[in-house]
Order: structure tokens, then C-alpha cells, then sequence
């Protein structure tokens, strides 16, 4: 039986990258974004595991990372239009009865890779230190 990673989600495209502008008359941070809805299919893929998405890359928009049920991290890049690329190696590896996320926790515009652990409750930041490699 084939299994296919099919999305279906709001998508949010920054448009000025990972530079946020400030609204001169609250002093607030603001993204210029637009907003579209989007199914699609990217791969077929082997025992689904866990998913997340962040800019892992840096170049602004929002990549893919999938868990499979071994824990294997992989990264689907984001070519924009809709199109993605596999990251054919892992790019991390979690344990089983983990979950992942992904958020710019070090401010450095590279989506960090957030684990949880189901055993010990704990939550976990790996930072991303680029060209996909995270801290252990």
C-alpha cells in the first residue's frame, strides 16, 4: 500500500524574507504576507511519522521537515511555486516517541528544530547553525 505526504494548510509567504518592518504609528513589528490556500501532494513516503514546517534553509520560505517512524528527520526544500525538493540524508535523529517543530528560536532567520519528548515531558531546541546541520 503506497502512502502519500499530502498537505493541506494556509500557507503564509513573507515577503520581505526573515526583515520584519515596524508600524510607525504603534512601534509594532509587522510581515507584508498574502495568504493562499493550497493542497498538495509532494511524495510518496513509508510510515508517517511526525511534520513541521520553518524556513530551515534561510532563503525565506517555508520548508517541510518530516519525521518517519524510525525518527529520521528529513528536510523537503521549499523551491517556491509550489515545488519541493528532498533532502535525500536525514538531517537529524530524534527517538522514538518524539514529536517535532519548527520556529526561528535563536533569531538568526534558520528555523530551529523544536523536539518534545512523550517518556520525560521535556521540550527540546536544536539550534540550526545552517546548511542544515542543528546542535545535538
Amino acid at each position: 500500500m503506497k502512502q502519500y505526504l499530502t498537505i493541506g494548510l494556509i500557507v503564509s509567504t513573507l515577503t520581505l524574507g526573515c526583515k520584519i518592518t515596524t508600524d510607525a504609528h504603534k512601534n509594532t513589528p509587522r510581515a507584508d504576507h498574502e495568504k493562499k490556500e493550497s493542497i498538495m501532494t509532494i511524495e510518496e513516503i513509508s510510515k508517517f511519522g511526525d511534520i513541521a514546517a520553518g524556513d530551515v534553509t534561510g532563503d525565506g520560505l517555508q520548508d517541510i521537515l518530516y519525521q518517519d517512524s524510525f525518527g529520521n528527520v528529513y528536510v523537503f526544500k521549499n523551491l517556491g511555486e509550489e515545488k519541493f525538493a528532498k533532502i535525500t540524508d536525514p538531517v537529524f535523529k530524534v527517538e522514538q516517541g518524539y514529536t517535532i517543530g519548527a520556529a526561528d528560536m535563536s533569531g538568526n532567520c534558520f528555523a530551529d528544530l523544536i523536539v518534545s519528548s512523550e517518556d520525560t515531558g521535556k521540550i527540546y531546541v536544536h539550534y540550526n547553525l545552517g546548511d542544515l546541520e542543528f546542535e545535538k
